[in-house]
């Protein structure tokens, strides 16, 4: 019987050290899609202001850039919102 739990803690610690790699990398990937959107909202809102008022190639082209980015960050955040239902009806099946 030792041996087995022997085995057993093994599994658990390599699934925990899967985990804590799992969140260490998204936190250092990906950090919060929320505040990232937030972030990069309000950086095209100013920089759009700042184009009318002095538009150039160079502008726009940082300004598409930054679209792109936003763009990016909102096929994360529907993916994101589209796995967490998923992981919802999953665990609660059509009660959800």
């Amino acid at each position: 019987m030792l041996g087995l739990e022997v085995i057993y803690h093994n599994v658990f610690r390599g699934l925990e050290a899967v985990r804590e790699d799992s969140i260490s990398f998204n936190e250092k990937d990906f950090g919060n899609i929320f505040q990232r959107k937030r972030r990069l909202e309000q950086r095209l809102c100013g920089f759009q202001n700042c184009l009318d008022s002095n538009p150039s190639d160079a502008s726009a082209s940082f300004e598409r850039k930054l679209q792109k980015e936003y763009n990016d960050v909102l096929r994360q955040e529907e993916l994101l919102r589209y796995q967490k239902s998923r992981g919802n009806w999953v665990k609660h099946g059509d009660r959800n």
